[in-house]
């Protein structure tokens, strides 16, 4: 597993924004990046990471704790 503490916290941001399924576009602006930053983060990010796309690398995030997605709590389940 590739260690946490490696990475930038831009890159961290990146992975988080991933996440949620924005496009690189939409990552760009909330990162106040150019584009071709963000895709280099991600160029860079799927190499060390050992995976080809967007979602193979949410779930590699999500999988070794890198990245948390919020439990949802339904008020009306019981």
């Amino acid at each position: 597993m590739y260690s946490l503490q490696k990475i930038p916290d831009t890159q961290i941001e990146y992975l988080i924004l991933n996440a949620v399924n924005l496009s690189h576009t939409e990552i760009a602006k909330i990162m106040n990046k150019s584009l071709e930053a963000v895709k280099k983060y991600f160029n860079l990010l799927t190499a060390e990471l050992n995976v080809s796309t967007r979602s193979e690398l949410v779930y590699y995030c999500t999988t070794n704790g890198i990245v948390k997605h919020p439990k949802i709590y339904d008020k009306s389940a019981n």
